[in-house]
């Protein structure tokens, strides 16, 4: 467990100044250097992607946060999960990817294993509702987003998501409440 810790800590260290050297490279620049300073770091995060002192899979997970491609954000969190299923909000995250690729069993999957997890994990919640209505399924849709706004409101797109939810389900005058 030791030797896991300081490996975590020794990978968390060297992203962090990474990110840290982008955000003071990037201070008062413009968008034409800021696209080639996040270039930079994404090159950078892959070259320890060779380091074996590192865990690899934390800079995937960060590799996946930097990738603009669809494609490309999913891929570095599968080899991400494929490492360490345990790392982070990977699941709910691949959960999305998948869903976003048109994969939507696959993204059920993902989703049910981070509930399986934490049963309070609001973004999972949110996930498995958005599956629903894309299904269209908007009464279980609305009870899964329900599930996610009470868990934690202001949580990403969870207010959003209840209020599509709501009036898809033809409960305009709660969704217009919730939305002001």
């Amino acid at each position: 467990y030791y030797d896991f810790l300081e490996r975590y800590y020794l990978t968390y260290d060297t992203v962090e100044s990474l990110l840290s050297e982008l955000e003071e490279n990037t201070v008062n620049s413009s968008e034409e250097e800021m696209t080639v300073q996040i270039e930079a770091c994404k090159k950078k995060l892959q070259q320890l992607l060779e380091n074996p002192e590192l865990d690899s899979s934390f800079i995937m997970y960060y590799l996946a946060l930097f990738s603009e491609d669809r494609n490309d954000y999913y891929s570095w969190l599968k080899q991400c999960y494929e490492l360490n299923p345990e790392l982070f909000d990977t699941r709910v995250l691949l959960g999305n990817a998948a869903r976003r690729l048109g994969k939507l069993e696959e993204a059920r999957e993902y989703l049910d294993a981070a509930l399986a997890k934490d049963k309070e994990d609001h973004a999972a919640w949110r996930g498995l509702a958005v599956l629903s209505l894309l299904e269209g399924d908007s009464t279980k849709g609305l009870e899964l987003a329900k599930q996610a706004y009470d868990l934690y409101p202001d949580g990403t797109y969870v207010r959003d998501t209840c209020i599509i939810a709501l009036c898809e389900n033809g409960k305009t005058e709660e969704a217009d409440a919730m939305s002001a």
